[in-house]
Formats: structure tokens, C-alpha cells, sequence
């Protein structure tokens, strides 16, 4: 068989050799220029013929950057000859150990792995932490930068030469993984971690990624090196997988969906169908998490859009495995919990709805980087692949443009879209203000600025003490945003990043939320103006919470924000408000000595609160330093404290408490954006604390907004 090949791979090896000046070897003298690619990619690739995994029809890799890519990966495929990728001979430690004091990412670089400097602290860090967390990444960079590079390049071309490195890597890790033991990120071994990571969730990936480097090469292996790689790599991976300390999770972990899909890949890579049944139809398999796994608004049920596509990944190269195998889920439909049947295309489209005028996504719960659209590409170029939606249409036209540096996957996955100039269906879509009651998020959308409210569940692990957030962005910048969190490896994850005062919402007595779900009252939108109300209740003070948001336009530009938290209590108790402004200078004067911040030790070290004199005020304004006329203004009660000062998430922190309140009570703030010609006069208000109502005037009509329980009332 071997000799079969080389036959065919002969003639490809003289076709991509009249390309280099040179054969494929360690002495290439002469490289293809990035010019000559652009002019003619098609004198790079040559793809294998066959049916692949990922990749069905390897006729369809046309699109320019497609063609630019892979011929740009082979180079590196050539240039990797020249370089070192030994493997370390034992596993590496939680990557997450891999940062900074400050959360920020060291830098990995190959050739290090003893002492790391971190620029934006300035400080050296070295020990058995950060060693073995650098193999980890060591063992990342072989596989997925020197084999899958290898093994895409084999495929690409059929040149068994292009193949080398990742067999190579294949065999070698086949020969050392039997002997390495399981190990936690303690360092301790036994039955709960992995050999290569120390976690099984991040042993999966490098699973998924080994079964597909296999499933690539396999042509070229003989039948001694496939049982070597299938047994003592590949299925001795999926023991580890389910050794009885990596299955005390949830069923709907987001690690089991990557348990699974390494299962799915596995199955696919080896033919093997019984593992394929496993994967999918198991107690806890794909088709159980896609049942019980995401709400009815479609989202994965942690509560974090990071998360959600985390975990789609998994499940999309899950999808591709089944189909490889002959089991369509493209079209896969389940009843939900209303008895509605839902589609699995309905959780690859849901998160769309939440992106911001600037591109980005709202950081939710968990969510160290944050996500735009051209980060989420990947999914949008498989979902518009799979199904004719007009949203991934949309969305993945400007993906394109924001993703610089597209992965593999996108590359593989990608087709051609509606051109956006032509359809009239396209160019009519716009975003809309919406209603995520299950997911508990409502946005607003008015003159290009979005309002976000969150009220959902808590999100399990990853969740937030954060109900009645909001955060208010423009296609500027964002004026007040949720800060996500930072490493787990961290204490202010936990401390600071999940805490209520680490979010622009409400607390009772000083002390943080309850880990609850908040529900919607009210969402009205009309020619008017777009009104939603959202709360939740805390047993500890017999309280009801409410957030109402009120959005009126000023002109084609302008408009401004009304922003209540309303309280009805059966426990008298202080109420505080907090609030996180982006883009905006600090308040270098007008402190007082009067009182110290009301927040505990555990936070006080993340933030440098100062108390503000605010005798004789009605609003307190803060400018944002987005070039136009934009500001908050805080509506200042008798007996009130206000304190402001930057926080751990490198924003503006405020915090305005009230005295001890008996009943009920009502904050107002009033966000105001738009320009130099944006017309309103905010000494036109009239807010009546105790009877919780507000009269302004926008143009000729003058509008009243009162609470009444859980009512916000609106009449003009």
C-alpha cells in the first residue's frame, strides 16, 4: 500500500517542487513568497481526494483565504523541519497557573521554560508552578503547531513528506503515554486529572486533536503503528477520560460535552461505531446534553456566553464525527420543557442577538477574554455551512472582516455567503431590542445604543451574585460594562470578579446577593419610548427588588437613559447602588474625611473607595471621554453617601448608600448620550423620592414615571 502511495505522492511531490526551486527537505534554499501565493494559490494545493472528517469535500477549499492559508501553513510545515519540537517526557499542570499577579497571560516562548517576566507587573516568576504549567503548553504547541500543521499539510497536498513531523509526534506520544501517571493540578496522581494536562476537560481537547491528526495521516500508517496509536494513545486517552475521579462532575458539565466529543472524534478517527453509540446515546452523552443542557432561549445553562460557545465547539465537532459515521444530527429536533420542539441550530444562533454595536459580546459570568464577532467566526462559518439562516449571513459577513487570524477550523468550515449588497432580505435585517426571559437578559436597542439588563439564573459555577446588572454600550465604547472575571487560578475570581460590588446593580444591608433567578415584569417598546422592568427577592429582608429601565429618543442621535432601582422591604436595612463606568476620568476633587467605604475587608482590598461631598446636590454628573456629549447623573437623597473611586476591573467605581430604610425606597440615574446638539434639559426634572415618581419633558410631551409596588406607571 505504502508503495501505491509514493506513486501518487511522486507526482505531487514534482508538482509542489516546481513551486519551491527545491524538493521538500531540511536544505530548502527557497520559500514562496506571500505575493506569489496571492497571484497563484493554485499552484500550491493539490487535496487528497477522499472523504475526510471535518472536511467532506475537500473540492470546495476555492475561497482565496482558504487557499492563502493553507499554502501559508505548509511553509510552516517546512519551516517546522528546522525547528526542535522534543516532547517533554511527563505531563504538564492547569494552564490557568500560567499569568501574571495582575491575571494577564505570560507570554509562553518554546525555548523558556525556567524564569518568566511579566511586563505589565514587572516582576520574574519562576517554581515548580509555572514550570510544568509552561509544559503544558509545551505539549499544546507540538501538537496542534508541528503535527496537526503536518497532517493538514499531507492532506492538502498528498505528499507523504509533508506527513513526517506528525507521525513522528504521533508515534513518540503513542511510545510515552501508557507510562505517565494521572495527576491533578496538586501535583498528587491517581484517578482524577490527566497524563499530558492536569485536568480531564483540558485532556479531551488534546484527545480531539490527536484523533484528528491520526484520522489524517492514517493512509500512510502501517497496520503496526495504527494498533500502536489507537491503543496506547487514542483509547488509553478515553480511560483516563472515564478513570472514576473524573466523573464526579454534573452530567451537563461543559467538561463531559468535551469528554464526548473526544469520544465522537475517536469513534470517527478508528471506524469504530459501538464508541460512536457511546458518545451520543449514554446516560450522559451528547443527545442527553443537548436535551437538558440549554434553556428555551436557546442558551447553554451556565449563563456565560463564553461557556455557550465552548461548549457548541465541542458539540460541532461532535455533530461531524456522528455524520462521518452515518449519523445525521444536523437536523436533530428535541421537545423542550414547554413540550416545543427545538432545533440544533436554535443554540448556535442564540447568542448573536446579545452582540453590541461595537462588535463585542456582553462578558456574562465567566469570561476571562471576551468574545467579538470575529472571535466567535468558527461557529458562524459551520452554522452557515449546516443551515440557511439569514442571521449567520449577517453576522459572519462582518466577522470576516473583524477576524484577522481565522483558525483551521474556520478555514475548513467556510462557503460562501448571500452577498449582502444584493439581498434585499439581508440588507433590511437589523438588530432588534429582545427579550431572553429564560435566559434572563432583555436589550434594549435605540439610535445605535444598547442597554442590557440581566436578571437570570445564577449560572451554577460560573455564575455572579449580579441580578439587576446592566451594562449600557454605543458604537464608541462601552459606558458601563460587566467585567467577566480573570483566571481561576486567582483569588479576586472569586473575591472580587463573581461579587455583587463587582457589578453596577443593587444591595440590601451591605451584604451580598443571594445566589438566586430574577424574572421580568414589563417590557413595552413604542414610538415613545422602551420600558422594561425586571426584579428579584431576597428572604433575608422580606425585600422585592426592582430595576426599571426607561429609554426615550432626543433626536435621530440622542436619547436618554431613565435608570430606577426600586425596594420594598419587610426588613429595614440600608440599600446601596453600585455603578461601573468605562471611558471616564476620575474625580480628583471634592473628598471628605466623613466615613469610611461601607464594604467588607475581602472587597475593600480591590477598590480605593473615597467618600465625596455631595451637600447641596441634586445630580451628581459624571462625563465619559467619548468625544461627545454623553454622562450619568446620579440622583443624590437626603442622607445619602456617595463614594467613588477605581476598582480591581480598572473602571470607576460608585457606590451611593442610603440611611436605614423602613419600607420602600427609590434611586434614580439618568444616562444621557448624544452630541453637542442633543437638546435636554435635565434642570427640568422633578423626582419625588417619597412618592417614588419623576416628571420630565422630551420635546412637547411631558412624561410621568411612578412606582407603585412592582409597577412602573407611565403616563403624559
Amino acid at each position: 500500500m505504502r508503495n501505491e502511495v509514493f506513486r501518487i505522492v511522486s507526482i505531487s511531490l514534482i508538482f509542489v517542487c516546481s513551486s519551491f526551486s527545491g524538493c521538500l527537505s531540511s536544505e530548502i534554499e527557497q520559500q514562496v513568497e506571500p505575493e506569489s501565493i496571492e497571484k497563484e494559490p493554485e499552484s500550491i494545493l493539490n487535496p487528497m481526494n477522499r472523504e475526510t472528517l471535518f472536511l467532506p469535500d475537500s473540492s470546495k477549499i476555492t475561497e482565496p483565504q482558504q487557499i492563502n492559508y493553507f499554502s501559508s501553513m505548509m511553509e510552516k510545515n517546512h519551516e517546522n523541519f528546522e525547528k526542535n519540537y522534543s516532547i517533554p517526557k511527563r505531563g504538564g499542570n492547569w494552564t490557568l497557573y500560567f499569568v501574571c499577579s495582575d491575571g494577564s497571560r505570560i507570554t509562553y516562548e518554546s525555548n523558556n521554560s525556567g524564569e518568566f517576566y511579566c511586563q505589565s507587573t514587572n516582576e520574574t516568576l519562576k517554581g515548580e508552578r509555572f514550570t510544568s504549567s509552561w509544559i503544558a503548553y509545551r505539549h499544546r504547541e507540538i501538537i496542534k503547531d508541528f503535527a496537526l500543521v503536518s497532517a493538514m499539510s499531507y492532506f492538502m497536498t498528498g505528499d507523504e513528506n509533508e506527513s513526517k513531523i506528525a507521525v513522528d509526534i504521533l508515534l513518540q506520544y503513542s511510545q510515552i503515554y501508557p507510562s505517565l501517571p494521572i495527576t491533578d493540578k496538586r501535583n498528587h496522581s491517581g484517578d482524577e486529572g490527566g497524563k499530558l494536562t492536569t485536568q480531564s476537560l483540558d485532556e479531551a481537547i488534546l484527545l480531539i486533536d490527536f484523533a484528528w491528526i491520526y484520522h489524517l495521516v492514517k493512509p500512510i500508517l502501517n497496520s503496526s503503528e495504527k494498533l500502536d496509536v489507537e491503543n496506547n494513545l487514542l483509547m488509553a486517552g478515553l480511560e483516563v477520560l472515564d478513570s472514576p475521579g473524573n466523573l464526579k462532575k454534573n452530567a451537563l458539565s461543559n467538561w463531559y460535552t468535551y469528554h464526548n466529543s473526544a469520544k465522537g472524534v475517536i469513534a470517527a478517527a478508528t471506524d469504530n461505531i459501538s464508541l460512536l453509540n457511546e458518545s451520543l446515546f449514554s446516560s450522559g452523552g451528547l443527545l442527553f446534553q443537548i436535551q437538558n443542557g440549554f434553556d428555551l432561549d436557546g442558551f447553554w445553562h451556565e449563563g456565560s456566553l463564553a461557556y455557550h460557545n465552548y461548549t457548541l465547539t465541542a458539540m460541532a465537532l461532535h455533530l461531524d464525527s456522528s455524520h462521518y459515521l452515518g449519523v445525521d444530527l444536523y437536523d436533530y429536533e428535541w421537545e423542550n420543557s414547554v413540550g416545543n420542539l427545538m432545533h440544533i441550530s436554535t443554540p448556535f444562533s442564540a447568542h448573536i442577538h446579545l452582540m453590541k454595536p461595537t462588535g463585542e459580546f456582553p462578558k456574562l459570568n465567566d469570561d476571562m477574554n471576551g468574545l467579538d464577532i470575529g472571535d466567535v467566526r468558527e461557529l458562524l462559518e459551520y452554522s452557515n455551512l449546516h443551515w440557511n439562516d439569514i442571521i449567520f449571513d449577517f453576522h459572519l459577513d462582518l466577522a470576516r472582516t473583524k477576524n484577522i487570524a481565522p483558525s483551521l477550523r474556520s478555514m475548513i468550515w467556510m462557503s460562501s455567503i448571500s452577498n449582502l449588497s444584493t439581498s434585499s432580505e439581508l440588507s433590511e435585517w437589523t438588530p432588534e431590542s429582545k427579550d431572553l426571559n429564560e435566559f434572563g437578559v432583555s436589550i434594549i436597542r435605540k439610535n445605535g445604543v444598547y442597554i442590557l439588563v440581566d436578571y437570570g439564573p445564577h449560572g451554577g459555577w460560573h455564575g455572579h451574585r449580579d441580578k439587576l446588572n446592566i451594562e449600557v454600550s454605543t458604537t464608541l465604547g462601552d459606558l458601563i460594562t460587566d467585567p467577566g472575571t480573570v483566571s481561576y487560578s486567582l483569588d479576586s475570581s472569586r473575591d472580587w470578579y463573581r461579587s455583587t460590588y463587582a457589578h453596577s446593580t443593587v444591595l440590601l444591608g451591605d451584604l451580598e446577593q443571594v445566589e438566586t433567578s430574577g424574572y421580568i415584569l414589563i417590557s413595552e417598546h413604542n414610538s415613545d419610548f422602551s420600558m422594561v422592568v425586571v426584579g428579584y427577592n431576597d428572604s433575608r429582608f422580606n425585600a422585592c427588588v426592582y430595576r426599571g429601565i426607561v429609554v426615550l429618543s432626543l433626536d435621530d442621535s440622542g436619547l436618554i437613559i431613565f435608570d430606577f432601582i426600586h425596594v420594598e422591604l419587610g426588613t429595614s436595612t440600608n440599600i446601596s447602588r453600585i455603578f461601573h463606568f468605562s471611558n471616564i476620568s476620575p474625580e480628583i476633587s471634592g473628598f471628605s474625611n466623613s466615613s469610611a467605604p461601607p464594604v467588607p475587608d475581602v472587597i475593600d482590598k480591590y477598590t480605593d473607595l473615597k467618600s465625596r461631598n455631595i451637600s447641596n446636590e441634586n445630580f451628581h454628573q459624571f462625563d465619559y471621554n467619548l468625544g461627545s456629549n454623553t454622562y450619568s447623573s446620579l440622583w443624590i437623597n437626603d442622607g445619602d453617601e456617595l463614594f467613588t473611586g477605581f476598582s480591581e476591573s480598572s473602571d470607576l467605581m460608585i457606590l451611593q448608600r442610603s440611611e436605614v430604610v423602613n419600607s420602600s425606597y427609590t434611586f434614580l440615574t439618568f444616562h444621557h448620550i448624544g452630541n453637542d446638539d442633543t437638546k435636554f434639559d435635565s434642570q427640568s426634572i422633578l423626582f419625588n423620592q417619597t412618592a417614588h415618581k419623576v416628571i420630565f419633558s422630551v420635546g412637547e410631551k411631558t412624561h410621568q414615571f411612578m412606582w407603585n409596588g412592582s409597577k412602573l406607571e407611565h403616563s403624559i
